[in-house]
């Protein structure tokens, strides 16, 4: 897959559906035109934010960009948009298309189909390596790991 590590702008996506809505901004599915390849695009409103949160999202940025590993939620771009709505840090990162592991293991619970231990296993071990990764050698804290932040892929692989 390629991956932009370059400035993008809104207007290069066209928007799926918003996956997310919170306080702080949304979380959309979007879809590169060029490409026609989807992504994960969250908006974070800065407009009246602090310079210390807007400095703390700024960071979150560049701190995501250098992340790369098999495990961990790939970046492709990141800018500022602006709109009659206010000012927006933008971050495109890879989709993970079965979601996250808080809705899936509630679509097991609901469905009565319990992870095999071979796959709870599975699952484990790869949240481990994408910590590994990210503590040992980043050289980071990954400050909020839950279930609701641990990402799914189609074929079940785990992106933190």
């Amino acid at each position: 897959a390629e991956w932009r590590q370059v400035m993008d702008s809104f207007e290069a996506y066209e928007l799926v559906r918003e996956i997310a809505r919170g306080a702080s901004g949304r979380v959309l599915l979007v879809r590169h035109k060029a490409s026609q390849r989807e992504y994960v695009m969250k908006s974070l409103d800065i407009t009246s934010a602090s310079s210390a949160d807007k400095d703390a999202a700024l960071h979150e940025a560049q701190t995501i960009s250098r992340l790369q590993h098999a495990h961990v939620v790939r970046y492709a771009s990141s800018f500022i948009h602006q709109t009659s709505d206010g000012t927006f840090l933008v971050i495109v990162t890879e989709y993970a298309e079965r979601g996250d592991l808080a809705a899936e293991i509630a679509e097991r619970r609901r469905d009565k189909r319990a992870f095999t231990y071979e796959e709870a296993l599975d699952i484990f071990a790869q949240i481990v390596l994408a910590i590994e990764y990210i503590h040992d050698e980043k050289h980071m804290i990954h400050r909020d790991v839950t279930a609701g932040n641990v990402l799914l892929t189609a074929n079940m692989r785990v992106k933190l």
